[in-house]
């Protein structure tokens, strides 16, 4: 349940998996104790955050501090209450902004976040703007989103450049144009497309789709 109180805190903030994971959260979802008989319950799917209070004396849910008109000392703590623990929660787990700037990778990222449930996980504090996508059952990549410098792909120009990494199930897919040779992967069994718009969305989802099947071997 989610509000105009509660919806400005993440407006702009972008969820980041592995440290969900590391705060607690599975498959999504974390609970903690709000104050004694009051639980909160968190879920993010993708950057999306939804929260419920719940009375566990009443065993429902509790809304009342979500109404504005509502006054009192106990609706006033309960409603600090949850923004405090949201907001200590934002600061760990999420990203003011985005990393990224080109709009075929945001838009990759919220195709992913739909199809899949899945957020980029950024395991490198040297790379920051590096990031994976595995599945959940194995735990294999079959994505991963990097920022480089042109000419580490044989392109020209010096504004670096976001890619996304695929596997791919037939080697004659690298044609050197729009299709390059897996960067920091093994180029026999990756590949790698500039996120420019050269190729199609669309055409990287069904990409995908054939990347994820072979991640679960």
């Amino acid at each position: 349940m989610m509000n105009n109180l509660i919806d400005p805190l993440f407006k702009n903030w972008h969820a980041n998996a592995a440290a969900l994971k590391k705060y607690g959260f599975v498959n999504g979802k974390w609970s903690t104790t709000l104050m004694p008989d009051f639980t909160l319950r968190v879920a993010v799917l993708g950057d999306t955050v939804s929260c419920t209070v719940f009375d566990e004396a009443a065993q429902a849910p509790y809304t009342l501090f979500l109404q504005p008109s509502a006054t009192g000392a106990f609706v006033a703590k309960v409603r600090a209450t949850v923004i405090a623990t949201l907001t200590d929660m934002r600061d760990a787990c999420f990203t003011q902004g985005s990393v990224y700037h080109q709009a075929q990778t945001l838009e990759l990222i919220d195709k992913i976040a739909q199809v899949y449930d899945l957020t980029p996980e950024f395991l490198w504090a040297k790379f920051p703007t590096n990031a994976v996508f595995r599945r959940t059952d194995s735990k294999k990549w079959f994505a991963a989103i990097l920022t480089v410098q042109p000419d580490r792909i044989n392109r020209t120009g010096k504004k670096p450049l976001e890619i996304l990494d695929l596997r791919m199930a037939d080697p004659l897919q690298v044609d050197g144009i729009n299709y390059l040779p897996g960067y920091h992967m093994n180029k026999k069994s990756w590949f790698t497309v500039v996120l420019d718009g050269a190729v199609s969305t669309e055409q990287l989802m069904t990409l995908m789709a054939t990347s994820y099947q072979l991640a679960a071997k």
